[in-house]
């Protein structure tokens, strides 16, 4: 039977082959959709420069993020050899806040380190004493990283701002921080110039519903899960079930498509759960065949 990994792979540890099957990305119709609309958005701007790209826990946003931003990488390496200052794509994971409510300052940070911007830390507020002549609520203390931040995107030339993980954002707990929330998002995209993609569960639809002017400045790309109780979507998780089979590295291939409702109930229809769940069914075998051998 003609084997679609690398054959070599049966000689070489159990741990090189699940981290073969662990890094495959399987090209599946919603995420091809996805993947194409997010490209065409960031490659062709128009007034619309916020992009909510949402879906169920484990429908595979992260691969998403991954596979958007090595493609851009890609397509300006040629122009980044030449133009050294230009960083086409940049990204990061909004971190869960510890207390309830989003910390900007680590966004502004995580977003300059992404952008590989030196002496973060040693940021400098130009307008210093003005924000010393506000109020204790007009006073902006992460101002110097957010002109920073500014400033960097602007210099580097950046195509698009990827955020993995956006639902953080709107963790502050009422409707009108969500509303702040997405006012300093739309300031930021506005003055930079640059599109923010956001990706996350749908969640990030507060973001949305708390202002009514996102829908003319954004774009919603819903990456859904499969679901059988329509044809279509049930041929195209079972074919992307075999898809998967085919990569698995065993000498025997396993006939997962014959149980597809099986790996269809566990996942709920999300390919990245699916993933992992074969990743760990995978490992399982591996560890048994050791357990064997001794």
């Amino acid at each position: 039977m003609v084997k679609n990994f690398p054959v070599q792979l049966l000689e070489d540890t159990p741990i090189k082959r699940i981290g073969y099957f662990k890094n495959y990305s399987v090209a599946h119709p919603f995420f091809i959709a996805a993947f194409k609309e997010i490209l065409k958005r960031i490659t062709n701007p128009s007034t619309k420069q916020i992009f909510l790209v949402y879906g169920p826990s484990g429908v595979g946003k992260s691969e998403l993020f991954k596979k958007v931003f090595e493609r851009l990488l890609s397509d300006y390496k040629v122009l980044m050899e030449t133009d050294k200052s230009l960083v086409p794509i940049a990204g990061f994971e909004a971190i869960a806040p510890d207390n309830g409510k989003y910390d900007w300052k680590e966004h502004y940070i995580r977003a300059l380190m992404a952008l590989d911007e030196p002496l973060i830390e040693h940021k400098i507020d130009i307008d210093k004493n003005i924000n010393k002549q506000l109020n204790n609520k007009e006073r902006q203390p992460n101002r110097a990283l957010r002109r920073s931040l500014e400033n960097a995107l602007k210099f580097r030339k950046t195509k698009a701002m990827l955020i993995d993980e956006a639902q953080h954002m709107t963790f502050n707990g009422s409707a009108k921080t969500a509303t702040d929330q997405m006012n300093l998002i739309k300031s930021l995209v506005s003055i930079s110039n640059t599109p923010h993609v956001l990706f996350g569960t749908y969640e990030i639809l507060d973001f949305r519903d708390s202002l009514g002017q996102l829908s003319r400045r954004g774009l919603d790309i819903h990456f859904r899960r499969y679901d059988v109780r329509k044809k279509d979507d049930q041929e195209m998780f079972i074919k992307t079930l075999w898809n998967l089979q085919k990569q698995i590295p065993l000498l025997t291939e396993p006939n997962l498509v014959e149980h597809w409702k099986y790996f269809y109930q566990v996942s709920a229809g999300c390919i990245g759960i699916l993933k992992d769940l074969i990743e760990q069914h995978l490992s399982i075998i591996y560890l048994k065949s050791q357990i064997y051998q001794h």
